[in-house]
């Protein structure tokens, strides 16, 4: 039987990233560390026999994509399923100001995300 072995990353470092910002469904570019990062994996996985590559809808999950494709003749396959969570109207929000906003929500977020309940109209 053969083995398919099956790599996951996230997308580089974005300008929102910097400013402490929820992004959710909304974009924001990658920085130019967010493309080195994607460079330096795309490096690292040189010598693997990638057979195809899935990636979000979001600019900057694509972005980080075609930058890991490199010279290989992939396809980049985008799935919208693969997108982060709707943050609703914390998208945008400095992370500060949610944990001041919205304490108990911002814990259960990074700590119980069992128990996280988003803020409308985000989604579970």
């Amino acid at each position: 039987m053969k083995e398919t072995v099956l790599f996951l990353t996230r997308h580089g470092q974005t300008e929102w990233n910097l400013q402490k910002r929820m992004q959710g469904h909304q974009n924001s570019a990658l920085t130019t560390l967010g493309e080195q990062q994607a460079e330096w994996l795309r490096d690292r996985l040189e010598g693997e026999n990638i057979g195809a590559i899935y990636s979000s809808t979001s600019p900057r999950a694509l972005h980080t994509a075609q930058i890991l494709r490199g010279n290989r003749s992939l396809s980049i396959h985008q799935q919208a399923s693969l997108m982060e969570i709707n943050m609703g109207i914390w998208e945008g929000m400095n992370t500060d100001q949610i944990e001041q906003e919205y304490p108990l929500q911002y814990s259960h977020f990074f700590t119980r995300p069992d128990l996280f309940i988003p803020p409308a109209p985000g989604e579970t």
